[in-house]
């Protein structure tokens, strides 16, 4: 598990994992590139391996906590 806080307006580019992730939004929130979510604070989301996305943080920025289900890799 991580915890991460990002700026307003952060943009984190479209990636996927090789595993599972739950994502649990602590303030602030952010708007997924491709309509698959907005999220705020309290709010959470499972996005599952091999899932392509990426988000745009909103204007208050987000902290959140990142859940892993399996060993952390990355893949842009």
């Amino acid at each position: 598990m991580n915890r991460s806080v990002l700026p307003a307006e952060f943009r984190v580019p479209p990636h996927h994992h090789t595993h599972d992730e739950m994502l649990v939004i602590l303030k602030g929130g952010c708007q997924f590139d491709d309509g698959l979510a907005t999220l705020g604070a309290n709010d959470s989301i499972v996005i599952y391996a091999n899932y392509r996305y990426g988000f745009t943080c909103g204007p208050e920025g987000m902290e959140f906590l990142t859940i892993r289900m399996g060993e952390a890799g990355v893949k842009l």
